[in-house]
C-alpha cells in the first residue's frame, strides 16, 4: 500500500534482453539496465501497477534507465491518500490512476481513484461522486483498471463485503463517471476480483468494441463473466475452475486477468499453493481449460502472465524457497519453456511481468537477499 507514510526510495528492476528487430522470446537470461523500449509501450508496463515505486520514473523516462548492469533505478512518490492492496492504470499520454481509500468507515473504507498528469509526484482524487458521497460509499476491496486501447478508466470494488460490486467508468479522465451495480449473485461469495478488456474473438459487441472479462474469488470455484457493452451490463458467471478442496478457503484464489491481440484470456493461479498454473479461455469467456507453466512447486502466490504483441505468453512465478522463474509459451499456454531462475541470491515475492514487444519483458518484484 501507498499512503502519506510512504519516503522516496529506489526500486530494483531486471529486464528481459531481446533484440527489436527480431521476433525471439527471450532465452531467459535478464539483465538489470539494458532495456531499449518506446515511451507509448511503457504505458502498459504501467498498468501492471502494484509497484508504482519500481516503475514510474523508468516508465515515464526511458533514459534514466542507462547503465547496463546496475539495474532500472526508480523513485517512489507518495500518493498522499490511504489504500490498501493497490491497483495501478495508465493511459496512452501517461496519466496514472492509483487505487485509494480516503477515511475508514465501521466496516470497510471510503472507496475512490485518485490521477497523476506528472508521472506520479502529484495526485488528486478523481473517483466518482453522488454528491459529497463517494460511489460506492465503502470498499473492501478497490481494484482500478484502465482498458489500453480506449482509454476507459475502471474503479471496481467489492461492496458491501464479500457478497457484491460496484463497477464505475469513465471516458474523459475522471472528470464524469458512470456506474452499475455488478449484482451480488450468482457467485454468493465475492472477492479478489480482476478485470480486463479482450478484442472479441467470435461474440458481437455493442457501444463498445471490447469484451470485459471478470473473475472473481467465490471459494467453491473462481467464477467469471463478461461484457459486451463496456461495462454496462454482464451476463451470467461461469466456472473458471472449482475449489476441488473447499476446506481450503484459498482454493479458488487467483492473479489478475491477462489478454491477448487475438483475444484469448488468461487466468493465473497458484491452486492455493500447489502449482504455477493459467485458466485459458479462446470463446469470449465462454469455457476455460488449465495449462500448467511447470512443475515446480509453489508457495499460496499468485504467478503473473503477460502476452506480446504477437501473441507470445510470458510467465513469472515463485517457488517454496521464494526464488524466482519465468517461463514462455509461443503455443498459447498448449506447451511451455523450462523456466529459468531470475534475480539469483534474492528472496522474491509477489512479481509482476509485462511485455509489449517480443522479446521485451519487465519484472517486477519486492525482493531481498537477507533471507
Amino acid at each position: 500500500a501507498c499512503g502519506p507514510a510512504i519516503r522516496p526510495t529506489e526500486g530494483h528492476l531486471r529486464a528481459g534482453e531481446g533484440a527489436a528487430e527480431t521476433e525471439s522470446i527471450p532465452n531467459g537470461r535478464f539483465l538489470g539496465g539494458n532495456l531499449v523500449t518506446s515511451r507509448a509501450s511503457w504505458s502498459k508496463v504501467l498498468a501492471a501497477g502494484a509497484v508504482l515505486f519500481a516503475l514510474v520514473s523508468v516508465a515515464l523516462w526511458p533514459d534514466a534507465a542507462s547503465g547496463a548492469g546496475g539495474g532500472l533505478r526508480g523513485a517512489a512518490y507518495p500518493v498522499g491518500i490511504d489504500t490498501f492492496e493497490p491497483t495501478l492504470g495508465a493511459t496512452a499520454n501517461g496519466d496514472l490512476y492509483f487505487s485509494i481509500t480516503p477515511g475508514t468507515l465501521a466496516i470497510g473504507w471510503k472507496a475512490s481513484i485518485a490521477k497523476s498528469t506528472d508521472g506520479g509526484t502529484k495526485w488528486k482524487d478523481v473517483g466518482p461522486r453522488i454528491g459529497d458521497q463517494t460511489m460506492p460509499p465503502e470498499t473492501n476491496d478497490p481494484y482500478v483498471y484502465v482498458d489500453p486501447a480506449t482509454g476507459r478508466v475502471f474503479t471496481f470494488h467489492m461492496s458491501p463485503i464479500l457478497t457484491c460490486s460496484i463497477m464505475s467508468f469513465s471516458d474523459d479522465g475522471g472528470k464524469t463517471w458512470t456506474s452499475n451495480p455488478r449484482g451480488c449473485s450468482p457467485t454468493v461469495i465475492w472477492d479478489h476480483q480482476t478485470i480486463v478488456a479482450a478484442k472479441p474473438r467470435g461474440a458481437s459487441t455493442s457501444g463498445y468494441p471490447n469484451v470485459l472479462h471478470q473473475c472473481v474469488n467465490a471459494v467453491y470455484a473462481a467464477m467469471c463473466s463478461r461484457s459486451l457493452d463496456g461495462g454496462l451490463t454482464w451476463g451470467p458467471s461461469v466456472v473458471a475452475y472449482a475449489n476441488e478442496e473447499i476446506a481450503d478457503l484459498c482454493g479458488a484464489q487467483h492473479g489478475h486477468l491477462a489478454a491477448g491481440p487475438d483475444g484469448t484470456v488468461y487466468l493465473p493461479t497458484s491452486r492455493c499453493g500447489t502449482k504455477p498454473m493459467v485458466y485459458i479461455s479462446r470463446d469470449d469467456g465462454v469455457t476455460w481449460e488449465q495449462s500448467v507453466i511447470a512443475d515446480k512447486d509453489t508457495p499460496f502466490v499468485d504467478p503473473t502472465v503477460t502476452v506480446d504483441s504477437k501473441n507470445n505468453l510470458y510467465a513469472a512465478f515463485i517457488d517454496e524457497a521464494g526464488w524466482l522463474y519465468y517461463a514462455t509459451s509461443r503455443n498459447g499456454g498448449k506447451s511451455w519453456t523450462k523456466p529459468v531462475q531470475v534475480a539469483e541470491g534474492f528472496t522474491t515475492n509477489m512479481p509482476v511481468i509485462v511485455a509489449d514487444d517480443p522479446g521485451k519483458v519487465v519484472i517486477a518484484y519486492p525482493a531481498t537477499n537477507d533471507l
